[in-house]
């Protein structure tokens, strides 16, 4: 919240209008959403395995598992 209140004075200083002050500060905040998307984009591709791997017996329920336990029944 500060850093857009930063950016809109910011564009305010170097222009003339309110909508180019708005204009500016939107540029500036998408170029600083840059930053850490370039660091996400250099991870390895395996990097968010371990948060996403089910441990064995703990995993969801499958249209497999549902007719494997109505079998049992």
């Amino acid at each position: 919240m500060a850093l857009t209140a930063v950016a809109l004075r910011g564009g305010a200083a170097l222009t003339d209008g309110t909508r180019s002050a708005y204009a500016v500060a939107f540029v500036v905040l998408g170029v600083l959403c840059l930053i850490p998307m370039a660091g996400a984009l250099r991870l390895h591709p395996a990097a968010g395995d371990a948060a996403r791997t089910v441990a064995p017996g703990q995993g969801r329920v499958t249209q497999s598992t549902v007719s494997d336990s109505r079998k049992s029944e």
